[in-house]
């Protein structure tokens, strides 16, 4: 079972660029996302965000606050929905995660360099499930054969656009 999607337009894409054309970094004008907020934006409900976030300890780019609540960066956000993507065809919330940070292990996420136009995940033959960059060696890593090409530009800026009408 192979998920495709093409990818229609570039015209969200990131990184944002203001006027000058040079990359805005990320920790510089994202704003913090509360739980809800994720939630609508990655497709799940509050209560499975939560259940993701408690029983898996999931460790995402910023921390929880000694007091008060949980704040989301546009990052976890990002990882989140492409996990997301992952957990509706049968990942574990754990793995997904893990999937994706691996997959973008190279992605600068101060400008975004380094993003794929896809990442070609599957469980692999050695356990958990891994995405790459490259589908020929998710394919040969794939414990069925079968890998899921999943269209990382159209989910990350279907998340922004979520996030942009919550606020």
């Amino acid at each position: 079972m192979t998920g495709v999607a093409s990818l229609h337009s570039y015209e969200l894409f990131l990184p944002r660029k203001p006027a000058d054309g040079k990359a805005i970094p990320m920790n510089e004008t994202a704003p913090s996302y509360r739980f809800a907020q994720v939630a609508k934006a990655i497709g799940v409900t509050e209560p499975g965000l939560r259940n993701w976030m408690t029983r898996n300890k999931l460790d995402l780019f910023e921390g929880r606050p000694e007091r008060g609540w949980r704040s989301f960066s546009e990052n976890d956000v990002f990882v989140l929905a492409l996990a997301a993507e992952l957990v509706r065809f049968g990942a574990p919330v754990e793995d997904a995660v893990d999937a994706v940070r691996g997959g973008l292990a190279e992605v600068n996420f101060r400008t975004w360099e380094g993003l794929p136009t896809h990442l070609y995940a599957s469980p692999c033959r050695f356990g958990g499930w891994r995405a790459y960059k490259d589908e020929a060696f998710a394919t040969g890593m794939s414990s069925s054969g079968s890998v899921l090409k999943v269209p990382v530009p159209i989910i990350l800026v279907a998340a922004r656009k979520t996030l942009a009408g919550a606020e």
